[in-house]
C-alpha cells in the first residue's frame, strides 16, 4: 500500500491494527511545527512524549523524543528516553525529569 500510495498520502499505525491515512503535509511534527512557530518556540526546543507508531516521526523531529515505556520497542528505539508506563504515571515521569526540575518548579508542585 505505501508503495502505491506515497508521496500523495501519509501512511501510519497508531495501534497494532489501526492504519491512519492521511494527507502528506498532516503529521503530529508539522502541527508542532505551528505551534513553534506561534510561541517561538523551534522544534530543537521542544520535548514530545508518544507511544505509538505515529509518534515516530514526532519523536525524531524535536529537541528530546520520550517514549512510553508502554510503547512499542519499535518506538522506544526511535526515542531519546524512555519514561515509565502509562500506569506508572510515565508523563509525570518526564515532566518533572526535563521540564520541572530544570526550572526549579517542582517543588512548587509538590510543596
Amino acid at each position: 500500500m505505501r508503495a502505491k500510495l506515497t508521496p500523495q498520502l501519509y501512511l501510519t499505525r497508531s495501534r497494532p491494527i489501526f492504519l491512519e491515512i492521511l494527507h502528506p503535509a498532516v503529521s503530529k511534527v508539522e502541527g508542532l511545527k505551528v505551534l513553534g512557530e506561534r510561541l517561538g518556540i523551534g522544534l530543537s526546543e521542544m520535548m514530545a512524549i508518544g507511544d505509538a507508531h505515529n509518534d515516530i516521526e514526532m519523536l525524531q523531529g524535536v529537541g528530546l523524543g520520550v517514549a512510553m515505556g508502554n510503547a512499542p520497542p519499535e518506538v522506544q528505539a526511535q526515542a531519546d528516553w524512555v519514561t515509565a508506563g502509562i500506569e506508572d504515571e510515565g508523563v509525570v515521569v518526564a515532566l518533572e525529569k526535563f521540564i520541572l526540575r530544570e526550572t526549579g518548579q517542582i517543588n512548587d508542585i509538590t510543596g
